[in-house]
């Protein structure tokens, strides 16, 4: 009589080592990978931006905005407060000017969309 709960046993067990191999091959190299970044981003010698993200803005819209149009971006936290560090992955026009503009017109509040309020886009060595 109790043997109608052992398919769903089963069923949660094998969605359990789905969920587990997924974390596994998807999230750790993922995790990994953004790890490299922040640290090749941020490594000394090379040329970079860090914006202070304003109180009130995730800075994933900021990154994603940035890496959107063609920029290498990383969240770090740096003395307490959310930074962005800002690259180029290829040599080209002002890194400065175009991280400006980009991050001014396109990078949202928050990730639901809602704009962010007009300000002016400075950057930690300004």
């Amino acid at each position: 009589m109790g043997g109608a709960g052992l398919p769903f046993g089963l069923m949660l067990v094998v969605l359990l080592a789905i969920i587990v191999l997924a974390a596994v091959y998807v999230v750790v190299p993922w995790m990994r990978g953004e790890s490299r970044l922040r640290e090749r981003l941020t490594e000394p010698g090379k040329e970079s931006l860090v914006y202070e993200v304003p109180e009130g803005q995730d800075p994933a819209t900021v990154v994603a905005a940035l890496r959107n149009n063609g920029l290498e971006a990383a969240e770090v936290m740096r003395e307490g407060r959310q930074r962005v560090v800002i690259s180029e992955a290829s040599a080209g026009e002002d890194l400065r000017s175009r991280a400006r503009e980009i991050i001014a017109k396109e990078a949202d509040l928050n990730l639901e969309g809602d704009p962010s309020a007009p300000r002016k886009v400075t950057f930690a060595d300004e």
